[in-house]
This record gives structure tokens, sequence and C-alpha cells, in this order.
């Protein structure tokens, strides 16, 4: 098993210690600082309190850096972990007292990720592309083939799938996000937001054209989602 790291909880940390799982203590502290400790540590699994200050933004900067994410507590309440995992902030979750099962779910966890960061689709001239997730830049709905464009790099791909199936398979991947009704989006991948050329342009220099109200209102559900971060002038 990896290395596994944990924020503040030292209860938490004994029990796991004595059942001879190996830990890096994190203490939180507001600012960079901490961030920057997780970012370049080499643990490959945190695991968080639920009453941890700030909890929505701590977890989705912790998600950039594409650590599993376990969330630990007593009897947490029902709306807050159906929203932890709608917005796609935490792999799992798991009560104190199950400590002892520790092990297992992280296994899984990693299992989960290794099956489905990368997979193949069924193409329009027949064949099936191997199409690693992270590369992907945005998917469109063409409703009159009644099929999904995957665009990444200078390459696209029709497929039968719309985008609330490919959006259930994607849940494990935060980054992929449904910024409107007929766009998913790598918000690793997006480049800029142009108000006057009103557009979202990535990296590879593609563009999706929007009203400037349109435009405006992406940005606001990102921020609400708490899947980026803003500074307002």
């Amino acid at each position: 098993m990896g290395k596994i790291g944990i924020i503040k909880d030292i209860q938490f940390y004994l029990l796991l210690e004595n059942i001879n799982i190996k830990l890096s203590f994190f203490e939180f502290e507001k600012g960079d600082s901490f961030f920057y400790e997780i970012d370049n540590s080499d643990i490959e699994v945190l695991l968080i309190p639920e009453n941890l200050d700030n909890l929505y933004f701590i977890l989705s900067k912790l998600k950039e850096m594409g650590i599993i994410l376990i969330v630990f507590g007593n009897n947490i309440d029902g709306k807050i972990l159906r929203d932890l995992y709608n917005f796609g902030l935490i792999n799992n979750y798991i009560e104190k007292e199950e400590y002892l099962s520790i092990e297992k779910v992280i296994e899984n966890e990693k299992k989960k990720i290794k099956r489905k960061k990368n997979f193949f689709v069924k193409v329009d001239d027949g064949k099936e592309v191997l199409i690693e997730i992270d590369k992907i830049e945005y998917i469109i709905y063409d409703r009159n083939r009644r099929k999904s464009i995957l665009y990444f790099g200078n390459e696209e791909y029709y497929i039968g799938k719309n985008l609330s199936e490919l959006e259930k398979y994607f849940q494990l991947f935060n980054f992929l996000i449904r910024i409107d009704r007929g766009t998913i989006a790598n918000i690793n991948r997006i480049k800029f937001i142009d108000y006057y050329d009103e557009s979202i342009i990535f990296n590879s220099g593609r563009k999706v054209y929007y009203t400037k109200k349109k435009l405006r209102e992406i940005r606001e559900n990102l921020k609400n989602r708490k899947v980026i971060s803003c500074f307002d002038n």
C-alpha cells in the first residue's frame, strides 16, 4: 500500500497506527503552505476529518493533486455527504468506528481509478479508440446525429453516448465538469475565458462560443461548486 497522510486528528491517527498502518501526519494551517506541503509529499491517499473548517474549498484544492481523498468522522450529515460525492470532491467516506476496514477501502479506490483512467470508445468508422481521460478537453452533444463529440488535442470522435451517460462514467474525475446543458469540459485544460471573443479557449487552441452572459454563468457555477477559486475585482 502506498503512503497515506492524515490531517489533524491525532486520535484516529493513533488508532490506525495500532493496526500497523504507516501514516504521515499533517497539521492543517490556513494558507498556501499547507497545500504546498501536501503537493510536495509522496502520499497517495489523504484522510480528512469531516469537521475541518472550509472543507469544500480544501477538498477542491486537494483534488487537483490527484490524491485519493477519504473523509472520516462520526455520523456525517447525509446532505453534506451527498454533496461531496455529487461534486466529485471525495473518493469515499469511512466512519471512525470502521477503521479496521480502511485498507480494503483504499485498495478498492485504487482499483476504481486504475480501471477508469483509460477507456475504449467505439467511433463512427467502426474502430475502437483508446482514450486517456485526462487528455480530454471537452465533449459536446450533437442533437442532429444524437451522438456526443469528444475533443482532445487535434482529434475529435463521435461516440454513441449522451452527456448524462458520460457524466456518470466520469464521476470519479472531478476535473471533468458539466459546465452547461450541452458541454462537459476538462477544467484543467481551459486556458482562459475570453469575454471579448465570447469564448472558452482550451490549451489546444480550440474554442467553444457562448454569450458573455453565459460565460459569467459558467464561471459563477464553477465558483459555487468550489472547483475553482476566483479573485474578483
